[in-house]
């Protein structure tokens, strides 16, 4: 009631500029799907209004919008009183799918995590495939390492090189074997199947527990999000990858030495929007691309910014639902994001969300720089050295 009630109808959600801020623009769905003004914050709160009130409206036409939404939450970022339609249109999406009013391709992805316990739907049985030769994985490793869905199925490069680096740096990492690899219930929380969702975390919370590991290390920034913050994991310790490479930096526990062929130049860094925008939880205040900019500083590496960055990036259209809602739309996104990259002069787009990276590198576009997770560029031009 507080968020339907108290609308300025300021239209920061649907057209705010604030360049200073780096504000260009605010809804990618605006942007790249649908101008109308019932797809931004302001209009998913006018409708949820009316609904409450009774009125009836195209039900058609209520789901196409409410489903095209990626939940980025940007319109949080920018409402000046705090009200958070990102969140109600989950809760929206939950009450049509109760109804069984969910559109089929968003019925198709949540059938694939609940069958499969995976997004992609990829047998239960290939999930740990990615790490068939990869040096850093032992049975008795204190640290358990979850790269998630993203990193598993659709970027395995990244889930490799995070071993690889971890174990360059001291840590050997445990894997969850596959037929208890379970997924955070991130994915499903976004399209509303909550509890789809939370009977996943409860399997992986004792699949996590059964491990005996004390330390959990993710890949998937939805998976950051969904995890920490929660009591569910109690008494381990749940932490981003980048996470303890920052530290080791920090401590003087590991130095970098450039390889051969040298880093590339400039540098752009995405700001995943589960890592970057405080309306995602504890990993989104955390700010992590800021970090990551940080790091790659302190490694000799030029960074350049994108139009627009950090709490109020536009979404590169990887989550909520919206690959498989709108796949076109979705594209449209990802060539957004990279083509300002293109702009500012980088050469290679780095993320720590795997789901960003599997999502850009399939979006088709040419001419734009090159794609990579944060450890996979690392490992690509960087050897690393204990420090005694």
């Amino acid at each position: 009631m507080e968020n339907l009630y108290h609308c300025l109808r300021c239209n920061y959600c649907v057209e705010m500029r604030w360049e200073e801020r780096g504000i260009q623009h605010v809804c990618p769905t605006l942007l790249h799907h649908n101008p109308a003004p019932g797809y931004s914050g302001k209009g998913y709160l006018a409708a949820a209004r009316a609904l409450l009130e009774g009125e009836e409206l195209p039900i058609n036409s209520l789901i196409e919008r409410f489903f095209n939404c990626t939940t980025c939450g940007n319109c949080e970022e920018v409402c000046p009183v705090g009200l958070r339609p990102a969140h109600l249109v989950r809760r929206i999406r939950a009450a049509m799918v109760e109804q069984g009013l969910a559109p089929a391709p968003i019925a198709a992805r949540a059938g694939n995590v609940i069958e499969h316990h995976n997004a992609a739907g990829a047998p239960i049985e290939t999930r740990n495939n990615w790490a068939a030769s990869v040096e850093g994985v032992a049975a008795d490793a204190a640290t358990l390492y979850l790269p998630g869905c993203a990193a598993s199925c659709e970027a395995p490069a990244e889930a490799r090189a995070t071993v690889s680096v971890l174990h360059q740096a001291g840590w050997p990492v445990k894997l969850l074997p596959a037929e208890r690899a379970r997924c955070c219930g991130a994915p499903l929380e976004e399209i509303g199947y909550p509890a789809e969702a939370g009977a996943e975390r409860r399997e992986l919370a004792e699949a996590i527990e059964h491990s005996g590991c004390s330390r959990v290390v993710l890949s998937g920034a939805e998976c950051l999000a969904s995890l920490t913050g929660t009591q569910f994991v109690g008494g381990v310790e749940v932490l981003h990858a980048f996470d303890l490479i920052e530290r080791a930096v920090a401590d003087d526990r590991i130095g970098f030495t450039p390889k051969a062929n040298g880093a590339p130049g400039p540098v752009g860094v995405l700001d995943s929007c589960h890592l970057s925008k405080p309306s995602h939880g504890v990993s989104g205040a955390a700010h992590y691309p800021r970090r990551i900019r940080a790091l790659l500083e302190r490694l000799g590496c030029q960074t350049v910014a994108a139009a627009d960055q950090g709490s109020y990036a536009v979404c590169c259209g990887a989550a909520g639902g919206m690959p498989q809602m709108s796949p076109q739309s979705a594209a449209r996104m990802a060539d957004g994001k990279l083509r300002s990259f293109a702009g500012a002069g980088a050469v290679v787009v780095i993320a720590a969300s795997p789901l960003c990276v599997a999502h850009l590198r399939r979006s088709g576009v040419r001419d734009v720089p090159a794609v990579m997770g944060i450890f996979e560029f690392i490992e690509s031009y960087f050897h690393l050295r204990p420090i005694a």
